[in-house]
């Protein structure tokens, strides 16, 4: 059976389930992350870098010499380590840095307004299909009585004289002959007068 919602029922469920309220959130979260980003650049940064280089030990490399004879060359490994660390600070950018936390802040701004309006729209959406479908309802509640009404109306039409309710004419017949005679036909003016109401 389907469950009654309520207006702020329909417009919860809406807005936790509307495509385009998600991703609008999404752009407020990616938003906000940038202006931390952008925080940052006021910070000092440290950097830090090593290296190492490492050389085998080689076997005895023996050299001709010009006038004869030879000479050996015997090659050995070396370890050779290096590490740097560096500290750095900006002190003046030009401006560049305020600028970019100022984008980032103007960034995130337009995301929640982009979400606000997407959230409003989406529950003035939702309160005009509310009120639309009790309108739809009491619409047919109204043309179910009116066909009730007709359909009286038709078996009346079409009844035998005895079953007919008095009309305006026999009421004016009534009331005319009992000016003729008052007290005679009063009793069944009376009668005619309670038919009608």
């Amino acid at each position: 059976a389907a469950r009654e919602m309520t207006l702020a029922d329909c417009i919860s469920t809406a807005l936790g389930a509307n495509r385009g309220i998600l991703l609008a959130g999404e752009a407020v979260a990616q938003a906000r992350s940038g202006i931390t980003g952008a925080r940052s650049g006021f910070l000092p940064s440290l950097s830090a870098s090593g290296s190492c280089n490492f050389l085998e030990k080689l076997p005895t490399v023996r050299f001709p010499l010009p006038g004869g004879g030879a000479q050996d060359v015997k090659v050995d490994f070396t370890e050779d380590y290096q590490l740097q660390l560096g500290l750095s600070q900006p002190l003046y950018t030009g401006g560049r840095i305020s600028a970019s936390y100022r984008i980032s802040e103007l960034t995130r701004d337009v995301a929640q307004a982009d979400l606000d309006r997407e959230r409003s729209d989406v529950a003035l959406s939702v309160i005009t299909s509310f009120y639309g479908l009790l309108l739809a309802r009491e619409s047919v509640k109204v043309a179910e009585e009116a066909t009730e009404v007709v359909m009286a109306a038709k078996d009346d039409a079409t009844a035998g004289p005895e079953r007919r309710p008095a009309t305006l004419d026999a009421l004016t017949g009534e009331v005319a002959r009992s000016e003729e005679h008052p007290y005679e036909h009063q009793s069944h003016l009376n009668g005619v007068c309670r038919l009608v109401l």
